[in-house]
């Protein structure tokens, strides 16, 4: 995800594969890193479940990269908050 490697829909486009750049699970916006693992509604709902959601909120509000958020998050969270993050980032990886 830090290397840009993950291949949403605005990734494939720019590769040359024609398609949709709609996100699959909410049929709005660009389907970029950004969206999909924070902003998608059903995204949001799923921080908010594990309680990280206000966690994620502060690190976006401070820091314009996907990557300089991740980082910063895993800075300030405790271990067990970190693995529940990277938990969730693989569940909305695999939906």
């Amino acid at each position: 995800m830090c290397r840009g490697c993950l291949q949403t829909r605005v990734r494939l486009l720019d590769k040359g594969v024609v398609c949709s750049t709609d996100c699959a699970s909410c049929d709005s916006n660009h389907e970029d890193l950004k969206h999909v693992f924070f902003y998608c509604p059903f995204v949001v709902q799923g921080w908010n479940i594990t309680g990280l959601w206000g966690f994620v909120q502060h690190a976006l509000s401070s820091i314009v990269s996907v990557t300089n958020a991740i980082f910063s998050l895993l800075e300030q969270l405790s271990v067990e908050l970190a693995q529940r993050m990277a938990t969730v980032f693989w569940s909305i990886w695999k939906h």
